[in-house]
């Protein structure tokens, strides 16, 4: 085969404007993490790294930010009230009065039911169906406020806008006018709760919803129908209190028929309660049901002389609320009855004069529209009347109301390589009221020399608000078929929902916007080569068979990929990707299927792909690559790319290779060589029951005492955030996120991304944690749609976790990986190795087997049995590519101990026992390192449970850390129980609290891996004899490779004396504070060098010799 290593294409990015700004990959982002190919390259194909990780390039967009031009965008803008409450209320007196109107949005219509049912069961939907069929074809969508109350009589459907025939059928009411009852002359008003009128009502709605509901064009319908003018409130007619019940029922009627329309609620519905109370458990069950708010009293006279320091507006702390999650809705008192009172041009003696403290009327209306956060804006009186008198200020609100998009910059690699899938990161700025609540979809585009390809990178999210950074770490799967060449790059969102798909526009010069919407944003080149290096994950992400969330796509498909170089093979399996965006996208099905592979040498790597159907195919760990029948495309398919050495100043892990299992008492580096000692939290054991994570959610069906342990995480922390749902958020740590750290969907995932840095920080090395807690203590996480269903897997949440473990590699924290625990360890086919736990196997080791510190424990304090543990290990191990650690937890009681382990020594699947050890913390730690020995297979032993170590226990954490670290324990992880429910084993949120007492964990692993002790490690053994100590649990200890080094360790650091009277030559004594994490580096005491042939005392430390110190006596031979 002739070689086809190509030259690296040097280019440039050519922006459009400014210039191109040439950075670093941020501090701990190595830009080579995580890079992407998207297969298939074409067959022989080889892709070469380049020698060093690519810069990024930024383009700075805002020369070309333009806040002047007028945007007309989709779901937003400004709307027309016609009909009024009445029939001839603002008509339209030329159509052009709208259509020409800048950014006109939709037609409002409010009317009678009276109107549309005049006799039971004969609806006359032409008369607003005349409006909706004009209207819409001319682009305009249409809001709905239908009412059961009016106060004019001139037309018999206005005195009975509940119709006549209701009365008639026996509903209760009355004649009404300002709260006094009038004669049969007046307007009725039926008793709002009145059973007969609500059956009526019932059968309106629910032949008004089959008719409307959904429909493309319908912006939302308010609820009105109760109180004047469906206002909610009974002022101009009976003036009568409606209860809290009778205005919850008319929202559930509503809710009940109306599933796919916005509903909006007038503010006055809901304020004109007179308990506050009630008026807080309203506006939360409104907010609970996604409805909205409008405000239509806006720069209503009698409201300037209480409200007009906050522009006229009631009830700001609603509209707070919901914009957040609803679009909502601004009405101006009618404009000409604002005209005519003065309070437009603040005439003398009028109210705005008064009390306004000199704000005009278009003071207000920018108040107001900040205010309520208004996506949509009304002017409540005749168009060409406003527009007249105000066209600048109507397109100024325009752009101000809803979401107004200015992308600021756009970084990618200076190279973009033609089959790999590239970073790209897009920051914006919204300088609207509220942000985009329509999923648009964000694309990009490279164009040129016939190609035009199109990428749907996102989608506009909610948590685009304004005020808020918006940054946007996207990827673009770049086709192979690319060829080399400079192209240029565009950007655009989109509603694609629409009937008819629309540009949605951003505030950036006309100029750099093309025909069909996307704005030019530079010229970007492309080349044929890959950028890989050693450690980092190469990812294949393949077009096939379209699928989606059910059994039979994670049960009856199996993806395996086997990557080749020389004599060494890796066969990796593969998972469904959904849309290959999912963490970002949510989506629960698409065409995407993903291998992940991190090679351990530089070179030419190939690989091929076995993509097989049938049923329960994806069972077997290890069945022939031929098995079942073909899926389709990528199956058959092979490639082939280069990987470049490992750079050993990579952040994390990536310097230091993958942690591997490699038959000694340590696991091992395969990068650095070095030996892990492991020291971090053990707590809270459901790290991913986070709230940001897609499908996470706490079940409230937990009993006895479980049900009050995770009390806490109800609580609101602070921060803004309010109470809490069951579910960690992690806020204390919102801090420690760093900008360039990853996030998903629109800045979520701060506080858990946070809270490892901040581990990082601390010294801590590993993490805890237990990916299946379904009914237990937290029962908040597990791996699929639902807690219950077993073999659908919920692919947004694993890729989510996915980010959260690449993060944990590169700040250098071993997962931990606990698969069950006590409670559930045979919820999957009762422990044995039926399809359900087959299945829940290969889904981690394919989506999480790539990362480099990860080990698998089989579940914590399982019960299992010997064969069920055994062919639970021998499954993991066979499909893991890397050897990577499979280890057991046991109970707590040392005689269950000694059963679940005893029988399992000397089997080569298991290499570890992680104990929960209660009392003979040093001795056990001893006795299983010796037993696994002399069975010829050695296992890691870790004390990854201790008895609770509570906040302040730094006696306790310093006894048990030294107690197992000395006597050739892997290391340990800190347990701190339930006695508080702020700090326990579910309920922590704040790591700092644990800092003082890891302090004391940690120091002695981070004594054993300095560089001149970790290199002896595994040569070191337990020697509590040369300190005096014939097996007794308690210190001193002695750790060593005798006559090299030792470490001693005792709680009273003068009375150390060491016996050398086996050895020659000299020894150069150090000494190490227990109290400190970094044991305050090694530092000399009072005796620095001793020598052999009898038993030395070593002096005295340095400082506080009454206190517990260690002592590192190494050969100066």
């Amino acid at each position: 085969m002739k070689p086809i290593l190509t030259l690296l294409i040097s280019l440039l990015l050519t922006p459009l404007v400014g210039g191109a700004t040439y950075c670093a990959a941020t501090d701990g982002q190595d830009s080579n993490d995580g890079k992407t190919v998207n297969t298939p390259l074409r067959r022989g194909q080889v892709a070469a790294a380049e020698a060093a990780p690519p810069t990024g390039v930024i383009h700075d967009l805002t020369p070309l930010h333009d806040a002047a031009r007028v945007l007309i965008n989709p779901h937003k803008g400004w709307y027309h009230h016609f009909p009024d409450n009445h029939p001839n209320k603002y008509q339209i007196a030329r159509d052009a009065d709208l259509l020409d109107f800048p950014g006109m949005d939709h037609l409002y219509i409010r009317l009678a039911w009276a109107y549309l049912e005049p006799k039971e069961g004969q609806f006359d939907w032409a008369v607003i169906d005349r409006l909706i069929e004009k209207w819409t074809a001319h682009g305009l969508g249409i809001a709905f406020r239908i009412s059961c109350k009016e106060t004019s009589t001139d037309r018999i459907e206005q005195q009975f806008a509940t119709p006549r025939w209701v009365m008639e059928a026996g509903a209760q009411g009355g004649y009404y006018r300002m709260g006094k009852a009038t004669g049969p002359e007046g307007p009725w008003e039926p008793e709002f709760d009145d059973p007969i009128f609500l059956a009526k009502l019932d059968r309106f709605l629910a032949a008004f919803a089959a008719r409307y509901d959904g429909k493309p064009w319908l912006r939302y319908l308010d609820v009105g129908s109760i109180g004047d003018w469906g206002e909610g409130h009974c002022w101009a007619g009976s003036r009568k209190d409606l209860s809290f019940a009778v205005r919850k029922l008319h929202v559930d009627l509503h809710l009940k028929h109306f599933k796919r329309t916005q509903l909006v609620i007038s503010d006055d519905y809901v304020h004109a309660l007179n308990d506050p109370a009630e008026r807080a458990r309203l506006h939360q069950h409104i907010l609970a049901h996604g409805i909205s708010y409008r405000d239509d009293s806006i720069m209503v006279d009698g409201y300037f002389a209480g409200t007009s320091d906050r522009f006229t507006v009631r009830s700001p702390e609603f509209f707070a609320d919901a914009y957040l999650r609803t679009p909502t809705v601004f009405e101006l008192e009618h404009y000409g009855k604002v005209k005519s009172l003065g309070n437009w041009a603040v005439l003398p003696n009028s109210s705005a004069a008064r009390f306004g403290k000199g704000k005009t009327g278009p003071d207000f209306f920018r108040g107001a529209l900040e205010l309520l956060h208004a996506t949509y804006i009304g002017y409540h009186g005749d168009a060409r009347e406003w527009f007249t008198d105000h066209p600048e200020l109507t397109k100024e609100l325009l752009n101000q109301c809803g979401y107004w998009l200015f992308p600021k910059s756009l970084e990618l690699p200076d190279r973009l390589v033609a089959g790999a899938t590239v970073p790209m990161t897009l920051t914006m700025e919204n300088r609207g009221v509220a942000p985009p609540y329509a999923p648009y979809e964000l694309r990009v585009k490279l164009s040129g020399g016939g190609t035009n390809w199109v990428h749907v990178a996102g989608r506009a999210e909610k948590s685009w608000r304004p005020g808020k950074p918006i940054v946007l770490r996207l990827e673009l799967p770049l086709p192979a078929s690319l060829q080399p060449g400079q192209y240029p790059l565009a950007i655009g969102l989109f509603d694609a929902a629409a009937p008819k798909e629309r540009p949605v526009e951003f505030a950036l010069q006309e100029s750099a916007r093309d025909s069909q919407g996307y704005y030019r944003v530079g010229t970007v080149p492309v080349s044929a080569e890959g950028a890989w290096k050693v450690w980092y994950p190469v990812t294949l992400t393949f077009t096939g068979k379209q699928a989606s969330e059910t059994q039979a796509t994670f049960r009856d498909h199996r993806l395996d990929v086997t990557f080749r170089k020389g004599d060494k093979s890796f066969r990796v399996p593969g998972y469904f990707a959904a849309d290959g965006n999912a963490a970002e996208s949510s989506a629960t099905s698409g065409n995407k299927w993903r291998v992940k592979f991190t090679p351990n040498e530089p070179g030419v790597w190939t690989y091929s792909v076995s993509f097989r159907e049938g049923p329960e195919i994806a069972v077997p760990a290890d069945s022939s690559p031929t098995a079942g029948k073909s899926a389709g495309a990528p199956d058959g398919q092979t490639g082939s790319f280069i990987v470049q050495p490992a750079d050993p100043d990579a952040p994390g892990f990536y310097g230091k290779g993958m942690l591997t299992y490699v038959g000694e008492h340590y696991l091992q580096f395969q990068g650095s060589k070095e030996w892990f000692v492991k020291a971090g939290p053990g707590s809270p054991e459901d790290f991913f029951g986070y709230q940001d994570f897609d499908g996470t959610y706490d079940d409230q069906n937990k009993k006895g005492d479980t049900e009050n342990k995770d009390t806490y995480l109800y609580e609101d922390h602070g921060f803004g955030a309010g109470k809490g749902v069951g579910l960690h958020r992690y806020l204390f740590h919102l801090k420690h996120w760093k900008e360039g750290d990853p996030t998903w969907q629109g800045g979520k995932g701060k506080g858990i991304i946070g809270a490892i840095n901040y581990l990082s920080a601390i010294g801590a090395n590993t993490l805890y944690h237990i990916i299946l807690t379904r009914n237990d203590d937290a029962d908040n996480t597990w791996p699929w749609t639902d807690r219950e269903t077993k073999l659908i897997y919920d692919v947004a949440k694993l890729d989510q976790w996915d980010i959260v473990y690449t993060h944990m590699d590169r700040k250098g924290i071993n997962a931990d990986l606990y698969l069950c625990e006590a409670s559930n360890a045979r919820y999957l086919n009762g422990g044995d190795m039926g399809t359900e736990r087959s299945i829940f196997y290969r889904e981690v080791v394919a989506r999480f087997g790539h990362h480099l510190g990860l080990r698998y424990n089989i579940g914590e304090e399982h019960g299992l049995k010997t064969d069920q543990i055994k062919a639970s290990a021998a499954y993991l191990s066979a499909l893991d590519a890397y050897d990577h650690p499979v280890v057991s937890h046991s109970y707590h009681q040392i005689e269950k101990q000694h059963e679940q382990f005893e029988p399992l020594l000397g089997f080569k699947d298991v290499h570890g026992a992680c104990y929960q050890l209660h009392k003979e913390h040093h001795r056990e730690v001893i006795g299983w390192r010796d037993k696994s020995a002399k069975a010829g297979h050695k296992w890691i032993v870790a004390e990854d449970e201790s008895w609770p170590i509570d906040e302040g226990q730094i006696d306790r954490a310093e006894d048990y850390a030294w107690k197992v670290m000395t006597a050739g324990g892997e290391g340990m992880n800190l347990y701190i129980g339930y006695k508080d429910p702020s700090y326990n084993d579910i309920g922590l949120e704040d790591f700092s609290r644990m800092k003082p007492v890891l302090d004391y964990i940690i120091s002695p692993a981070a004594l054993l891996s300095l560089p001149q002790v970790n290199e002896h490690l595994t040569q070191m053994t337990p020697a509590d004899g040369l300190v005096g100590n014939q097996g007794k649990n308690d210190p001193p200890f002695c750790f060593a490779k005798e006559g090299s080094l030792y470490i001693v360790y005792h709680k009273r650091g003068s009375d150390i004396r060491l016996d050398l009277s086996k050895q020659s030559g000299t020894f150069a004594v150090k000494w190490w504070n227990p109290r400190r994490s970094d044991g305050g580096g090694l530092q000399d005491g009072s005796i620095t060098r001793i020598s052999g042939g009898e038993t030395r005392s070593l002096g005295n430390p340095p400082s506080d010799p009454d206190s517990s110190w260690a002592a590192l006596v190494l050969s100066t031979n």
